[in-house]
């Protein structure tokens, strides 16, 4: 399993399209899904969150599906009583998930803040954040839909691709 986590500023911005509600925050409520979204143990996150819900009704329907047991949010403990900014009460909580610290923004031009040192990465705490836009998030949290086919003397047409033509070699000629 893994945990992402999910800047207030994809909520604060959700008017830009219907497909950042659907394939963007639903994603994390669907029961296929493994991945959370990390919170801290003092809810500083989770108070950012109700207040972008109070604005946007699908930002409030997302946080009811997620709180309903069992619970798709995933409580970090690490203190973020001393962070001076929203975005690094984020990246403290996300430079603490296990394993792998994966940050998502509304647009990487939104974090003023911070700078990246490398491409879709940011330093915090010395670990490395990788970043992904809303866009590039959507295309990660995609279910992979590649498996391994093993096949003999066969054809095999696989995501709606077309076979046309086939000549039958069967005799070895």
């Amino acid at each position: 399993m893994s945990s992402y986590t999910l800047s207030n500023c994809i909520l604060t911005n959700l008017d830009a399209g219907k497909k950042y509600i659907t394939d963007l925050l639903m994603v994390f409520t669907q029961e296929w899904n493994p991945s959370k979204v990390a919170s801290d143990k003092s809810d500083r996150i989770m108070n950012l969150y109700e207040d972008a819900g109070q604005k946007n009704e699908y930002v409030a329907y997302w946080i009811s599906l997620m709180a309903h047991e069992p619970s798709n949010f995933e409580t970090i403990n690490v203190d973020t009583s001393n962070a001076s900014s929203d975005e690094e009460i984020f990246l403290k909580v996300c430079s603490q998930t296990k394993s792998q610290q994966k940050l998502i923004v509304h647009s990487h031009e939104s974090w003023q803040n911070y700078n990246y040192e490398e491409d879709k990465v940011m330093f915090y705490d010395k670990k490395p954040i990788r970043v992904f836009d809303r866009d590039e998030a959507i295309h990660e949290l995609k279910p992979s839909t590649t498996g391994s086919i093993t096949a003999y003397s066969s054809v095999i047409a696989t995501n709606q691709s077309t076979i046309t033509d086939i000549k039958n070699n069967s005799d070895g000629k």
